[in-house]
């Protein structure tokens, strides 16, 4: 049987307009620079997309490594609740109208920004109130050091407070060529009155930006 590569050509015409008065100095250059918004931004997206497309979608998967999810529906379903994670992330920090960033008052007040909203009838968090706290700051080594240090297991608990001093161990996982990856972590804690915790982290990098994200059960 023949196979047949299909290359599509994509014209991708942008005109976007932002106002970078709100943004913080350390990103300034990034967003000026067009690397924020801009194509190259879009397409290193959608590539990403495409490769989670055809994570979920192949069929043959051997289990080299431990840990190995095989089966595709075990691949769809861990996927499928990482984009609800992704997409509930974004969501809670996206500032609008009705939820803006507010500086902490204290030393260095305008390093430290937070933003508060009701969580109500929200599928798979209780109701209350949801706060985030973000900051900015340089660290003095390549991107791609942070990024191989918050997506290891291993040195997780040099800087994740809520993992408690536990141990942190990888039960599954879905790899892409890559790099990029889905896994399923659980920590056991060393407190007996504490209950063991389950992460689930998706860690992927491109050639526009880095991102490390969990949801905890």
């Amino acid at each position: 049987m023949e196979r047949y590569e299909i290359i599509v050509q994509v014209t991708w015409v942008e005109h976007v307009k932002v106002d970078d008065r709100g943004v913080h100095n350390i990103y300034k250059r990034m967003v000026s620079s067009g690397l924020a918004f801009g194509a190259k931004r879009w397409v290193a997206t959608f590539d990403r997309q495409c490769e989670r497309l055809a994570s979920a979608m192949a069929t043959s998967i051997t289990a080299g490594d431990v840990g190995v999810i095989t089966t595709a529906e075990g691949r769809k379903s861990m996927l499928k609740l990482t984009e609800r994670m992704v997409i509930s992330f974004c969501s809670r920090v996206s500032a609008s109208t009705a939820h803006t960033w507010k500086t902490l008052s204290g030393s260095r007040a305008d390093d430290v920004r937070v933003m508060t909203h009701k969580s109500i009838d929200d599928p798979g968090r209780p109701p209350g109130i949801v706060l985030n706290v973000a900051t900015s700051f340089w660290l003095a080594v390549s991107p791609m050091k942070v990024f191989e240090f918050l997506r290891d297991e291993n040195t997780r608990n040099e800087w994740d407070i809520l993992s408690n001093g536990g141990v942190v161990q990888e039960m599954a996982h879905i790899a892409r060529d890559t790099g990029n990856c889905v896994s399923l972590l659980r920590v056991t804690s060393t407190n007996s009155s504490q209950s063991n915790m389950l992460i689930l982290q998706e860690s992927c990098t491109d050639s526009t930006a880095s991102r490390s994200r969990s949801l905890r059960v």
